[in-house]
């Protein structure tokens, strides 16, 4: 009888821990194991399984250095060792943990709550999508849920043991052991381990003050002391990175990094609870369901707790405790990081699905809410599982797709260049390419070093990068390849992209060449030198290297580059944010020299013609506002000139052309299309316009065609196309960027652009003129004056509204009565109009062209008479006396027109006041 009772007592326990939780067990498990390597690893995971086939010393340096826990990957190391290295193996021990979760779900409910809720808890546990996503991967999160489970076990005694009873065991130091063992294996598992325990040993202390047992706090002490102990090593390598290393390992305060807004958190953190994927936030089809579980739970936890008596505070209080409290806590990473991944609260989202558990079994909420509560949590679940499973939108970066993509292109000599962050690509097959892994992009050094050792000159380069540019977030390595070389292509995988080079010669970027220091706002940071690809490659792109002599800066630039036609054809720009080697924007640079790199994308068929490159400056956020660039007595300039670049048109890369014209117009060229502004145009100013052509045979040498403003019968002004052009194989494309002034005799109304060669005529386009008035009687003026600038005008006066005292931030304009000369015509120039105070230094300014830019001088006829108002910006602080100071100047090169006299500015005799706001 004796035998047969315990036979029955371990057949009962068998049943209630194993049998019980089988089937949701076994419903993880169908789910997972199919999937395991289904998909191809992403980064993360490639840096774990790298990792765990380092040696022991290379994980516990990098995991010091990173300032993360190394316990999981101790542990996957020796899995590893056993299994074998494939993506298979190290997503076992992952895809282990989340299929026992639903048994150890069911088992801490059953105990602390009753039968019926731990099979509902363990159902929706194991259709739950977080543990089932995090369930494939190769890293430790599967594991996290369990041990906040362990560690909660720890402090939440079953309903068989007394609410008062602390430690309350016969083997006085087994439970001291076991509570510090959870304990220390999960904050050494992850860092938001330490956030669980902490509330842990919170809730443990709370009931140590309400009972005055000294053996209880004997014990409780006993686990704390050992816990600190075996944590010591991790918290010392973390003291000794200090808040530097944080913020640069761990990612807090990135300056990067905008505050994220607290209900966008909270949708955040709601979704991943039900889903388990962040960017589901954007998905109607998912986040409705999600939104309405949400609804359907506080409803129901309403109901269940009202009234609020203590047996129901205590039947649910426990519940939602365990499960807000460090959730919230957790959400404080937000406020430092804001970064963060949703996956870092993954433990705490247990709570939640208990919760609901426990909600949709009892009798305290009616039926029709507990139906409607899980009817949405099921609903929930199984489209995030459908759209995890079968949805190429949430699916892992197809790494292996690149991967074979690479070996069936790769020869020996090739080079496939990863992240310095991943160790994906390392676990799959690429042929015949040499991997290499970049170091971080803050070793400008090394990374050009390794660059040159690696790659072959006449080889092809193969760059794996995801979308968020983990591969070269400064542009050091594409710009040493596209010295070296050029980019022949761009192959899209899902979450990945493989960029193709071809290198001709070892990769090397030269140094920069000193220029005249230039400051920004004639403050900081300062241009003080410059490099760039003279002869870049017609079609890939043209690299430029800037230093700077970088200190702390007002705010966050960003450096414009543009590409100038002879003509002033805009034909290329590329905005990038100026960043140092530690990835810092400009308002947090430190003293010191600081390089940046930037790759200025070409139009493939241009013509080997001079190209003029500027360099300017702006506020991130706001490219409208160009800072002006200040160098020692030199006027400022919005853009500084680096030189010009002539691109090379052998080899060449094609692009495709949309044909909207199908005429053979030349001897071997064909017209594909021109490019023409949608605007109206006035007198004096430049129409645009880009053909492109193809060379249909061998071309000989071409001259004559002009691309023509066309009215009455003839060319109201014209200018040379494809003159020059040397003889090119068939197939070449062709880009001719023109610069047609609108001259001042058009007349009003429409007029044809128009391609002529010889007696031919071909219509490309057709564009608006407004002509408007020509004035040659000078108004009334406030101040008469006479004073020639060039052979450009003649200013005949100067009115100030609202009169010579000005009040500091209201706004003034001063109007320019101009009478046009000669020699205005073909002319493009800017007018400036400086306050300047006694200091010397401007107080409120403006430049721009003429009237608004609708009179620019180039359509000025001979005698006109105009008005042109300017309206002065306030650029600092002052009152007292201040001259007005006004002029012309050539924007492409900042070269001011003379005065009579020989003076670059003319100064305004009567003396204007500045007075206090």
């Amino acid at each position: 009888m004796k035998h047969a009772a315990r036979i029955t007592q371990h057949t009962s326990r068998f049943t209630f821990y194993v049998l019980r939780p089988v089937l949701p067990c076994l419903l993880v498990f169908a789910i997972l194991v199919p999937t395991l390597d289904a998909q191809s690893l992403w980064w993360d995971e490639g840096i774990s399984l790298h990792l765990a086939t380092s040696s022991w010393a290379e994980i516990v340096a990098d995991r010091a250095a990173n300032i993360h826990p190394p316990l999981y990957f101790f542990t996957l190391r020796v899995w590893i060792g056993l299994a074998g290295r494939t993506p298979f193996a190290a997503r076992y021990l992952s895809a282990l943990a989340a299929t026992l979760l639903p048994a150890v779900v069911y088992t801490f409910i059953r105990r602390r709550v009753d039968r019926r809720t731990g099979r509902g808890a363990a159902l929706l546990a194991a259709l739950a999508p977080p543990f089932i996503i995090y369930g494939q991967e190769v890293r430790a999160y599967a594991f996290l849920p369990l041990l906040a489970l362990a560690l909660l076990a720890q402090v939440w005694p079953p309903r068989d043991k007394l609410r008062t009873q602390i430690f309350a065991d016969s083997r006085r130091f087994l439970l001291p052991l076991r509570l510090a063992l959870i304990q220390i294996v999960f904050v050494l598992t992850h860092y938001t381990g330490v956030i669980a325990v902490a509330w842990a040993n919170l809730a443990l202390l709370f009931r140590l003050i309400r009972r005055h047992d000294r053996r209880a706090w004997r014990q409780w002490l006993l686990s704390a002391g050992l816990t600190a102990l075996l944590a010591l090593p991790w918290a010392i390598a973390v003291l000794l990175a200090g808040a530097a290393g944080l913020k640069t390992e761990a990612g807090l305060g990135n300056a990067l990094a905008e505050a994220i807004p607290l209900d966008y958190l909270a949708k955040l953190l709601g979704i991943f609870h039900t889903v388990g994927m962040p960017e589901a936030l954007t998905d109607p089809l998912l986040a409705r369901p999600s939104a309405l579980t949400g609804i359907a739970l506080l409803g129901a936890l309403l109901w269940a707790m009202w009234p609020l008596s203590t047996a129901r505070r205590g039947k649910y209080g426990g519940l939602l405790a365990a499960w807000l409290l460090p959730l919230l806590t957790a959400a404080g990473m937000w406020l430092f990081s804001p970064q963060s991944h949703p996956r870092y609260v993954l433990p705490f989202v247990t709570g939640g699905w208990l919760l609901a558990a426990a909600l949709t079994t009892t009798r305290d909420v009616p039926r029709w809410l507990r139906g409607a509560l899980l009817a949405a949590a099921l609903a929930t679940s199984l489209l995030g599982l459908r759209a995890y499973l079968t949805n190429p939108a949430y699916a892992r970066s197809d790494v292996r797709g690149a991967a074979a993509y690479i070996r069936a292109e790769a020869v020996p000599g090739d080079v496939a260049l990863a992240p310095h962050t991943d160790g994906s690509l390392a676990q799959y097959d690429v042929g015949a390419a040499r991997l290499v892994t970049l170091p971080s992009p803050a070793d400008d050094g090394t990374t050009a070093a390794m660059l040159s050792r690696a790659i072959q000159p006449d080889s092809r380069v193969y760059l794996l990068d995801y979308q968020r540019n983990a591969l070269d977030p400064r542009g050091q390595v594409r710009a040493s390849l596209a010295w070296s070389g050029w980019r022949e292509g761009r192959d899209a995988f899902h979450g990945v992209f493989v960029e193709r080079y071809r290198v001709l010669t070892a990769p090397a970027l030269p140094d920069c060449v000193p220029i005249p220091t230039a400051c920004v706002e004639g403050q900081s940071p300062c241009l003080t030198g410059a490099a760039f690809l003279s002869t870049p490659v017609s079609g890939a792109a043209l690299p430029v290297i800037l230093c700077w002599n970088g200190a702390p800066a007002p705010e966050r630039y960003a450096a414009a580059l543009r590409l100038y036609a002879p003509g002033g054809a805009l034909v290329s720009g590329v905005d990038t944010q100026l960043l140092n080697a530690a990835l810092r924007p400009t308002g947090l640079w430190p003293a010191g020299p600081v390089t940046t790199y930037h790759l200025l994308p070409l139009p493939a068929g241009l013509l080997p013609r001079p190209y003029r490159l500027e360099v300017g400056v702006y506020p991130v956020g706001d490219a409208a506002a160009s800072l002006s660039l200040v160098r020692e007595g030199a006027p400022p300039v919005p853009a500084l000139i680096l030189g010009e670049a002539t691109p090379v048109v052998a080899p060449w890369v094609l692009d495709d052309f949309v044909a909207t014209i199908e005429t053979p117009t030349l001897p071997g060229l064909s017209l594909q299309s021109v490019t023409l502004p949608d605007a109206v145009l006035y007198p004096g100013q430049t129409l645009y316009a880009a053909s492109r052509w193809r060379v249909t045979a061998d071309a000989a040498t071409v001259t004559g065609q002009r691309l023509a403003l066309w009215q009455n019968g003839r060319a109201a002004a014209s200018v040379a196309v494809l003159d020059g052009l040397p003889a090119m194989p068939e197939g070449r494309p062709l880009v001719e960027h023109s610069a047609l002034t609108i001259p001042p005799d058009v007349e009003d109304g429409e007029a044809d652009i128009v391609v002529v060669i010889g007696d031919r005529r071909i219509k490309v386009g057709v564009v608006t003129v407004r002509v408007g008035e020509h004035t040659f009687v000078a108004p009334p003026v406030a101040y008469p004056v006479q004073a020639r600038v060039g052979d450009v005008a003649t200013l005949l006066g100067v009115d100030v509204a609202p009169g010579l005292t000005l009040r500091y931030g209201d706004p003034f304009t001063v109007t320019l009565i101009w009478r046009a000369e000669a020699g205005a015509t073909g002319t493009d120039l800017t007018v400036f109009t400086h306050l300047v105070g006694a200091d010397g230094g401007i107080i409120a300014q403006h430049d721009g062209k003429p009237v608004g830019g609708l009179r620019p001088t180039g359509g000025w006829l001979s005698g006109e008479i105009l008005s042109d108002p300017h309206v002065l910006t306030w650029q600092r602080a002052y009152t007292g006396l201040a001259t007005l100071r006004l002029g012309l100047y050539d924007a492409a090169t900042g070269a001011r027109v003379l005065w009579e006299g020989g003076a670059d500015a003319w100064a305004f005799a009567e003396p204007l006041t500045v007075i206090a706001p």
